[in-house]
């Protein structure tokens, strides 16, 4: 009985905090970012180490690769992506493929990918839905948790900080430095 009356109480408590973001959410305006493939994201970014994580992108590729050309195209990744039961079900649009791959920057000239582009492309929107995450969860807090707010902007400069090493080098003027 005691069991049941601290999940009520726990679920009940739970329901206040999300109602209250809500309502946060809904007088300042701002609407928590998604992007179309979220839900894939928040399954694949349950990896347990680096080569997990390859390995699932990996087996993703594999699955949507269905014509076995090793190169997976806007349609491939469309009619896969919306077979994946995740919810809310994957409705790919072209715009969303051309963010994926950079506007084309990262596809060949048929506008495909291969499996090595393809595992670029899924660990930066990994990086990105992550990134995302955070920014939703920095808006639910509220003012009075201090510490969640520290703990969530220290991750975030340290998300920005490792951004910027890996794009400039250990200076950040690209020099290595």
């Amino acid at each position: 009985v005691v069991a049941v009356l601290l999940d009520n109480f726990t679920q009940s408590s739970n329901d206040e905090k999300e109602k209250t973001a809500r309502e946060k959410t809904d007088l300042d305006g701002r609407v928590p970012a998604v992007f179309a493939i979220d839900s894939l994201l928040a399954v694949l970014a349950h990896f347990d180490t680096d080569q997990d994580l390859d390995q699932r992108i990996n087996l993703l590729f594999q699955v949507l690769d269905t014509d076995d050309s090793n190169l997976l195209s806007y349609d491939e990744l469309y009619t896969g992506l919306k077979k994946i039961k995740v919810q809310p079900t994957i409705s790919l649009s072209r715009e969303d493929w051309d963010v994926m791959t950079g506007g084309g920057d990262m596809s060949d000239e048929n506008d495909e990918v291969d499996r090595v582009v393809f595992l670029t492309i899924m660990r930066r929107q990994l990086k990105f839905y992550v990134q995302r995450q955070m920014a939703n969860a920095f808006e639910m807090v509220p003012p009075e948790n201090r510490h969640a707010s520290v703990v969530l902007s220290v991750l975030k400069l340290l998300m920005v900080g490792m951004n910027e090493i890996l794009e400039h080098g250990v200076g950040g003027d690209g020099r290595g430095e």
